[in-house]
């Protein structure tokens, strides 16, 4: 990784009022976290708010990396797989768990422990097992597969036992994720007019759609007290709050942003962003605010 300095600006971005951490308008800081020329995307925080895990991408090379998020030097994760590499931290930091595609077929889903460097094969079907996510209890993974037929979401647990189907739509669902409290999951759908947001409990009951606006909207990640989800769309963040409404933007930035990721402290939102010039992660650093209780 070079070793240039973070980079800094200032950029005023109107978001919603109402609960949450964010104020209704304000100055946020904006910081670069990776330069170089690598294509870096999928970023998560550690449990504990000051790493975070991400994917990088340098021609057929692909691996995982842990930066601290103040910066400096990139450690890699040592899993000698390449492939997708879309991961998640285990509450308690030990390990983390992730989707490899090999051989140009489709991807499963792995463990690995930071401590003893063992690497655990979670699911071995002919059919796509990926996009994991771990609840918050670390009992569960949530995941995407086509194992019944269909692009769907599922439950295991953190060992891979009893996989469970979630959901069972003609259309496809992806890119699950747990929600703070464990009680709920959103994920994208193609079942409506286009990709929206979508949310179920997490014993597959109370399916609720949350976006519904024109466009693309993916890759939503909840705030730390679950009341908003931040997404993807457009080449922009948005932010939502977690019952439905009205979107509204969050960035407005030259190039491309996506991959959002939200901090456990609610204080900063990591995502991808190409408008250096580089496909690289950024860190939008949110002004302070003591959450409101959801009502």
């Amino acid at each position: 990784m070079s070793s240039r300095p973070l980079r800094f600006a200032l950029v005023v971005s109107i978001v919603p009022a109402g609960p949450g951490f964010l104020p209704s308008a304000s100055a946020q800081e904006l910081r670069q976290l990776t330069h170089d020329p690598a294509f870096d995307h999928h970023p998560v925080f550690s449990p504990s708010g000051e790493e975070i895990l991400f994917t990088s991408r340098t021609g057929e090379s692909t691996a995982m990396f842990r930066i601290r998020v103040e910066g400096g030097e990139r450690q890699r994760v040592p899993v000698d797989l390449t492939g997708d590499l879309y991961s998640d931290w285990a509450p308690d930091g030990a390990s983390i768990v992730f989707d490899v595609r090999q051989g140009g077929g489709p991807p499963d889903i792995y463990r690995f422990f930071f401590a003893s460097g063992e690497v655990r094969r979670l699911t071995d079907h002919p059919g796509m097992d990926g996009h994991p996510s771990c609840s918050p209890a670390g009992d569960r993974v949530v995941f995407t597969s086509t194992r019944g037929g269909n692009l769907d979401i599922w439950v295991m647990d953190v060992d891979g036992g009893n996989p469970t189907r979630l959901t069972d739509h003609p259309e496809s669902d992806w890119h699950p994720r747990w929600s703070p409290d464990g009680e709920r999951i959103l994920f994208t759908s193609s079942r409506g007019d286009d990709a929206d947001i979508w949310v179920i409990r997490a014993d597959g009951t109370d399916l609720r759609h949350v976006t519904s606006v024109a466009g693309i909207e993916d890759r939503g990640f909840w705030s730390p007290d679950g009341t908003q989800i931040v997404f993807q769309s457009g080449g922009d963040l948005w932010l939502v709050g977690s019952g439905g409404g009205s979107p509204e933007r969050l960035t407005d930035f030259p190039g491309s942003e996506g991959h959002p990721a939200w901090s456990p402290d609610g204080r900063v939102i990591a995502f991808v962003s190409d408008r250096a010039g580089t496909t690289d992660l950024w860190l939008l650093v949110l002004p302070r605010r003591e959450p409101q209780r959801r009502r």
